[in-house]
């Protein structure tokens, strides 16, 4: 995400990302990479928040972005659409079939194609508008702990034996 805020920067895109959660041991590394790019004016560490501050700032932001390689759900990401904040995710997120133009949407592992693909959402405020009102109708049913739960099991029972 760090090298898309880059690519949009370099576009000339106002842009301001929020990390938020424990440091986990990547933090220096992300540190470094930022100071770098030189982008310490538009990317700031939250730490960990308490469910209160997180669901703050989720309601705050305009997008959530989670393009890891590769994540089994993706409980943040239901929880920014349960925020009515649409999502863009990576395409190995599991949460990406629910997501795709209904809450957000779904982006290769390349930070130029993400900054691309983000630009052109926020660019359209009719679509952002279309994924916060799908969130706002439906996000109570679609995220209840049961969904959840028989959507993870239908995950493992698509990955192929080893």
């Amino acid at each position: 995400v760090v090298e898309t805020v880059e690519h949009l920067r370099k576009q000339g895109h106002p842009v301001r990302l929020f990390i938020a959660g424990g440091d986990d041991g990547y933090k220096s590394t992300l540190d470094g990479m930022i100071e770098e790019k030189g982008l310490q004016d538009c990317i700031t560490f939250t730490g960990q928040l308490d469910a209160a501050e997180k669901f703050s700032l989720l309601r705050q932001c305009d997008l959530y972005i989670q393009t890891s390689r590769s994540d089994v759900f993706s409980v943040a990401a239901a929880e920014s659409i349960c925020m009515h904040t649409p999502v863009v995710v990576g395409e190995n997120i599991g949460i990406s079939r629910l997501v795709k133009d209904r809450y957000g949407i779904v982006v290769p592992y390349d930070p130029q194609v993400i900054a691309e693909r983000v630009w052109e959402l926020y660019s359209s405020p009719e679509r952002m508008q279309h994924f916060i009102d799908n969130a706002r109708k439906t996000s109570a049913g679609t995220f209840s702990w049961d969904t959840i739960s028989e959507g993870i099991v239908d995950i493992y029972r698509l990955q192929p034996s080893q």
